[in-house]
């Protein structure tokens, strides 16, 4: 069964999460270092050991629509996975889903505990909402 993993893109951390049924159930899976050594050779594993067949990316536009440092960063980034993997690759209007996310976690970010994993659940809960 294949299915679906959604990133939460920023230059320090990323998270992902995974659809793990065919129901599509979502599961926030993990955070990984951007700037780590190991980065690609980790989200080449996460695609292989899932049998990821869609990515989803979240697409951080600025609340009126316009692109900003971080929707340029992130595009180039889209533009990286793309060209690594063999899968449908979608962008997702992220715009909400950080102040989301961090109501589904029991403590707020300040307490330095990364949510990224938790942001690209709530990004794969609308992305397939939506389609």
């Amino acid at each position: 069964m294949s299915h679906v993993l959604a990133i939460d893109y920023g230059k320090k951390n990323v998270g992902i999460a995974i659809t793990v049924d065919a129901d599509h159930k979502i599961v926030p899976l993990t955070t990984l270092d951007a700037c780590g050594p190991d980065f690609w050779d980790d989200m080449d594993e996460c695609v292989k050991e899932h049998d990821i067949s869609t990515i989803v990316v979240g697409l951080p536009l600025g609340l009126n629509d316009t692109e900003t440092e971080q929707t340029r960063e992130a595009r180039d980034f889209i533009e990286t996975v793309r060209a690594r993997y063999a899968l449908p690759v979608h962008e997702y209007d992220e715009r909400m889903t950080s102040r989301l996310a961090d109501q589904l976690v029991s403590q707020p970010l300040q307490t330095n505990m990364p949510v990224d994993h938790f942001v690209a659940a709530q990004i794969l809960e609308e992305y397939l909402n939506k389609i």
